[in-house]
């Protein structure tokens, strides 16, 4: 539970790019992405919540329940725009890997409006918030550059920056 709750609320590029939580204490920074002790970690919902969710829906929601009866949370959430695009996603699985870029929520909303109308979608291209370096590429490989002396690496990249460099890290699954 506290893993989930600390990626949720992370907000520093390459982490989410709408935390769906405020990261109200020490919930990681870019070069080092661990938290504190969950003691001393507090956090609410986000602004995004209300934009990701539409309200009306909390009728059909399915809640999970506390001893006594009481709603605790819903069991499952259903976003207007698919999330894993919006704050991207990569994990290993036996014998799977799978990495999923972040993109501009704008962006994913004109894909799911374009869906719905004409069942097509156009590319878009991968984009970090707060992230000063470039992304560029095409349809599923894509190169994300960064220069170290402006204390902006690579996304993906966790080392701290201490020298003047060039570095890139290709995007792909």
């Amino acid at each position: 539970m506290e893993g989930a709750i600390v990626k949720l609320a992370q907000d520093f590029a390459g982490a989410n790019n709408c935390n769906l939580l405020e990261p109200l204490g020490g919930f990681g920074i870019r070069y080092n992405p661990r938290n504190a002790s969950p003691r001393y970690i507090y956090t609410k919902g986000s602004k995004w919540l209300s934009l990701l969710f539409d309200k009306n829906e909390k009728l059909i929601y399915e809640y999970n329940l506390s001893d006594d009866g009481a709603p605790i949370e819903p069991k499952r959430l259903f976003p207007l725009v698919p999330l894993a695009l919006v704050n991207g996603a990569n994990g290993i699985s036996t014998g799977w890997s799978s990495f999923i870029p972040s993109y501009k929520l704008e962006d994913v909303v004109k894909c799911v409006k374009s869906w719905i109308e004409t069942g097509r979608v156009p590319e878009i291209t991968p984009w970090y918030r707060d992230y000063n370096g470039t992304v560029w590429g095409e349809k599923e490989e894509y190169v994300c550059e960064g220069k170290y002396e402006y204390n902006e690496p690579p996304q993906g990249d966790r080392r701290e920056p201490n020298l003047t460099i060039y570095d890139t890290h290709i995007l792909t699954d």
